[in-house]
């Protein structure tokens, strides 16, 4: 279909190269369908917030469907101190199903260069998890404690050289990080079509992204690049919206669908 099209151009079109690919059919065919929850900047501070945080993952554990996993898009604490992220990982730890996290820069204590984080949470800043045909993959979009005009970090990029050929590009690919990725989102990363064009040629279907607390959908491509409001006792949201929450998802034919649910306290 794409015989003698750039890639370039093809996104012009309004289309996402890989997705549509003769690889992707084949990957779709085999991939399984599964819910999932995506969640970010729980900005962990104090034992009110482990209450609070508490009561929301069993409100996201009663969900109709229940999830086979949760994404964390980061900042999972609020200063990046051992007495926030610890308490963070035993709330997590407690769940019935895998969490996924990746860093934010709340999750760094400048002292320490996020020591905290690599001890509580191990090999969960630039990875892939492989779940039912699907693959989920996560990186390391901070720089820091940067929170603005932050460029994925070149270390980060050439894992993604690195690690994007070997991956089944047939298979559908759900891609979270921490900073957004869409176009015209406050505190979008720096170099972000620059890390876009790398997933060209794979089956991308979703990318979910935290920091701004606020919900966008940007297009790119046709594939959704989202950001969520904060779940979060001691943070508001960006945009001015009173409504604290996550998304339930669904991967399925090749295609991820997502709504907010809100979250409300006892």
């Amino acid at each position: 279909m794409f015989l003698g099209q750039s890639a370039a151009s093809v996104l012009a079109a309004g289309l996402w190269p890989g997705a549509r690919s003769a690889h992707a059919a084949a990957g779709n065919a085999k991939a399984e369908p599964f819910d999932f929850v995506v969640v970010n900047d729980t900005h962990y501070r104090d034992q009110r917030c482990g209450e609070y945080l508490t009561q929301a993952f069993a409100q996201i554990q009663a969900e109709a469907a229940k999830p086979d996993l949760i994404l964390l898009a980061g900042d999972l604490a609020t200063a990046g101190r051992q007495n926030e992220l610890g308490p963070m990982k035993d709330i997590l730890a407690a769940l019935p199903c895998p969490v996924h996290v990746t860093p934010g820069n709340h999750d760094y204590e400048p002292a320490h260069a996020g020591k905290f984080y690599d001890a509580l949470f191990p090999r969960q800043r630039n990875y892939v998890v492989e779940h039912k045909g699907w693959n989920i993959l996560c990186y390391d979009s901070t720089r820091q404690t940067a929170w603005q005009d932050v460029a994925v970090q070149p270390t980060v990029l050439a894992w993604l050289d690195k690690t994007l050929p070997k991956l089944d590009r047939g298979r559908p690919l759900i891609v979270f990080t921490h900073f957004p990725l869409g176009d015209g989102v406050p505190m979008r990363s720096a170099n972000a079509n620059a890390v876009l064009r790398r997933f060209e040629m794979h089956n991308l279907q979703a990318v979910f992204s935290g920091h701004f607390h606020g919900l966008t959908e940007k297009q790119y491509g046709g594939i959704p690049l989202c950001t969520d409001r904060c779940l979060s006792f001691s943070r508001g949201n960006h945009d001015g919206s009173k409504e604290k929450g996550y998304f339930v998802a669904r991967a399925e034919a090749a295609k991820v669908s997502y709504t907010f649910r809100q979250f409300l306290p006892a």
